[in-house]
């Protein structure tokens, strides 16, 4: 009797000693998921506060703090005036073109990144929420123009997601008109 409670014993302790050793692997597994988010998370921080996308953010903030946006954007236009005026704004200047372009590309493979689950969603939500919310209330036009107009893919939505908005249903191109509806908080 006294060997078997002796084996029980043993095996009981085994038994502990294996789960132990699965939990920590898993716990270690889990730990090394989560840091590997943050890293690659991270690298997009680094990116988008880099030289490439700091002089588009520059191309876009000399746009928006020009005496000609601070007087279209003062409340005296509607927002059919003011949509058709950033839309020829965008369309004319081909550096405010490319980085709108560049800015909402950028966005784009954020949210392929949270999506496919190689980045930490609310570290992106953190992290570029605030840049977006502005960068979509002031080029929501442009977005929805290239995505209507030019047949860009989802510019607008892409955006309008990293700024945890709820972008405009899909028939937004088909609107009479479209720019009447911007995306709304979520």
């Amino acid at each position: 009797m006294e060997i078997e409670e002796k084996r029980d014993t043993w095996r009981a302790k085994l038994f502990y000693l294996f789960l132990g050793t699965v939990v920590g692997l898993l716990v270690q597994e889990y730990l090394d998921f989560q840091r590997q988010l943050r890293e690659n998370t991270q690298s997009f921080v680094v990116t988008f506060n880099g030289a490439y996308y700091g002089d588009h953010r520059d191309n876009l903030h000399a746009l928006f703090v020009s005496p000609e946006a601070r007087e279209k954007t003062s409340g005296a236009l509607t927002r059919q005036e003011y949509a058709d005026w950033i839309t020829n704004e965008v369309r004319q200047n081909s550096d405010l073109s490319a980085s709108v372009f560049a800015v909402s590309e950028f966005y784009r493979t954020l949210n392929s990144c949270a999506d496919d689950g190689r980045c930490s969603r609310a570290s992106i939500e953190n992290a570029f929420e605030p840049y977006a919310k502005i960068f979509y209330g002031v080029f929501y036009p442009a977005l929805r123009d290239a995505d209507c107009d030019l047949g860009f893919p989802d510019m607008e939505a892409a955006t309008a997601q990293i700024a945890q908005l709820n972008a405009s249903p899909d028939d937004r191109c088909s609107s009479a008109d479209p720019y009447s509806s911007p995306a709304t908080p979520s």
